[in-house]
């Protein structure tokens, strides 16, 4: 089974969540209500304190499940829509609008605990201008989805081997708050990454002058 969830974030792939939210179940986030409306999308549920959603949005969606919380409190409106994922048969969680905004400090959270949800041996993809991959196997990145792309570990050390890209090698060991694994660039249709051991951050993207398809 495979949910998004949709942030409140001025970063959205409109496109790419119009095609990948009509074959999941939808969660919005707060005003990741207002992307769904959009595109005429009712999420089967509607989570946060609401903040930044506007009565008259909320009443377009009245067929939704809500969950509201006060603005007050001790976890983020992410952490919630976590909750709630967790008590179902996710398979694989998307999400979409974790970065762009003000607030840096609501990214690096959400960020941190999208990656303990993965942690739990469970497939995590965030969706922007770089996409993020949680990840403890194998994975193919295509060139048409931008050519450059990072292996980070974030907490304890990994173990990889890529091919065709610029930096390939078998058995890479990366450690954590290392720059070692960034920065590197597919030089193939494809990239494969083999994840050997531990628990791997894998982001992709494109140039912004660059849109090379996958026959390049």
């Amino acid at each position: 089974m495979k949910f998004v969830l949709v942030l409140n974030s001025p970063e959205m792939q409109i496109d790419k969540l119009a095609q990948i939210a009509a074959q999941a179940r939808v969660i919005a986030v707060d005003g990741g209500l207002r992307h769904l409306d959009q595109l005429g999308i009712a999420p089967e549920w509607i989570v946060g304190d609401l903040d930044s959603v506007t009565p008259d949005l909320l009443n377009r969606h009245k067929s939704s499940k809500l969950i509201k919380v006060p603005v007050e409190k001790d976890f983020t409106d992410l952490e919630l829509a976590l909750e709630l994922v967790k008590r179902t048969s996710c398979k694989e969680l998307i999400v979409f609008g974790v970065s762009g905004g003000l607030r840096f400090d609501h990214q690096l959270l959400n960020f941190r605990a999208l990656l303990r949800y993965a942690g739990k041996g469970r497939r995590v993809r965030l969706v922007g201008r770089q996409n993020f991959v949680f990840s403890r196997r194998s994975q193919c990145l295509l060139s048409s989805r931008g050519r450059n792309f990072s292996v980070l570990a974030i907490d304890h050390p990994v173990v990889i081997s890529i091919n065709g890209s610029k930096y390939s090698g078998k058995r890479i060991r990366l450690l954590p708050d290392s720059g070692f694994g960034m920065g590197n660039r597919i030089t193939e249709k494809m990239a494969r990454i083999k994840v050997h051991s531990g628990f791997a951050a894998i982001c992709q993207w494109e140039d912004e002058d660059e849109h090379q398809d996958s026959d390049n």
